[in-house]
């Protein structure tokens, strides 16, 4: 068995490939497509308040709706004289609260006011079908662009055209959606993330998904590749489907050598979809173990996030 190193070897050992020389265009997003994903009503905000503050920060808490759709969520903001870039955070699969604030917290102390919504529902329950986790999907993508047209009327919390997002997870397969259908965005981290979510839904050793594909064999009869049918006729929302629509330069990517919830080659499909943007490998580190690695992936990100606000500014 192949041990890993000491974190101090682990993290020494990372290596960051740079994007293509020559990145691919970005397909335009075609027009069924962007109507398909947009608001159909005005969002307004059904309460905002400040409910914590310390010397460096202070935390809101919010809830907008959007004809029937009601989306809450959380900020942290930075005390600064001027209006900070904004990171729009996504959550990973499952619990997570206590990552969520710290990946948060993290982009507060490099000079970045950090937002996220909560989860609209559990993903993955015992009685959730392709069709469910498909409208599960699409509903998450709206709260968060209800949250961002919100943010695009705050100039006076966010400095103006400065927006990112930190996707981690799920929350990556999540980005790269957005990135594709809310072109406002200048940047993007999508970390352990990948494509092709039916197979991956399939080949994925976290805890989460290996009980509910138990239950799916157990409850349905449905096992591999008729499985795999099922989930392919109804997730079309994959992001390896919509990573052509993405400028190359505005992604960064992370990845973890010993990844069993993302495999690589999962990751390495969402990688050729985006035409190889830059990428974080973490060779001796899992997707959980990622973790002890935050603080140098934070590092990595806010710097990349620092160069897209500008190289936008100087066009």
């Amino acid at each position: 068995m192949r041990l890993a190193p000491t974190l101090p070897l682990a993290l020494a050992a990372c290596v960051t490939q740079p994007a293509a020389p020559h990145p691919r265009p970005p397909l335009p997003l075609p027009e069924a497509t962007a109507v398909s994903f947009a608001l159909q009503h005005p969002v307004q905000v059904q309460s905002l308040a400040v409910v914590a503050t310390d010397r460096d920060k202070r935390y809101w808490r919010g809830a907008l709706v959007c004809g029937d759709e009601r989306a809450t969520f959380h900020l942290l903001c930075p005390r600064a004289k001027t209006a900070p870039p904004l990171v729009l955070c996504l959550p990973i699969l499952a619990g997570g609260a206590e990552l969520m604030w710290s990946v948060a917290s993290g982009m507060t102390a490099r000079g970045y006011a950090a937002a996220w919504v909560d989860r609209v529902a559990p993903a993955l329950r015992d009685d959730q079908r392709g069709a469910e986790l498909e409208s599960l999907f699409q509903r998450t993508l709206r709260h968060n662009r209800m949250l961002l047209r919100w943010a695009e009327r705050r100039p006076d919390l966010f400095a103006c055209g400065q927006r990112a997002i930190l996707g981690i997870s799920t929350g990556g397969l999540v980005g790269t959606v957005l990135l594709a259908i809310e072109p406002g965005i200048c940047a993007g981290a999508l970390c352990l993330a990948g494509g092709d979510i039916a197979n991956l839904l399939l080949r994925s050793a976290e805890g989460r998904v290996t009980r509910w594909r138990n239950t799916r064999a157990r409850v349905d009869g449905m096992v591999g590749q008729v499985l795999q049918r099922e989930l392919d006729r109804n997730l079309t929302v994959d992001p390896a489907r919509f990573g052509a629509y993405v400028p190359t330069e505005r992604v960064f990517l992370v990845h973890a050598g010993l990844d069993r919830v993302v495999p690589a080659h999962h990751h390495r499909l969402l990688w050729e979809s985006l035409g190889r943007p830059r990428d974080l490998h973490l060779p001796w580190l899992g997707h959980y173990s990622a973790a002890l690695a935050l603080d140098a992936i934070l590092d990595a990100v806010a710097e990349f996030f620092g160069e897209r606000f500008a190289a936008n500014a100087a066009q």
